[in-house]
């Protein structure tokens, strides 16, 4: 996953942003009965 990492992300602002923060955490989906679901979400979007 590239684009929780703070280097790629970093990478991506270059220098259009001069302060960047970063938390870690989890975040609990809970919308989707099954994982499948949830991956079906994502690649019709």
């Amino acid at each position: 996953m590239w684009w929780g990492r703070e280097d790629y992300i970093s990478d991506l602002f270059n220098d259009y942003v001069c302060d960047v923060r970063m938390q870690r955490g989890s975040l609990r989906v809970d919308r989707f009965d099954h994982p499948d679901g949830c991956v079906e979400y994502f690649k019709e979007c």
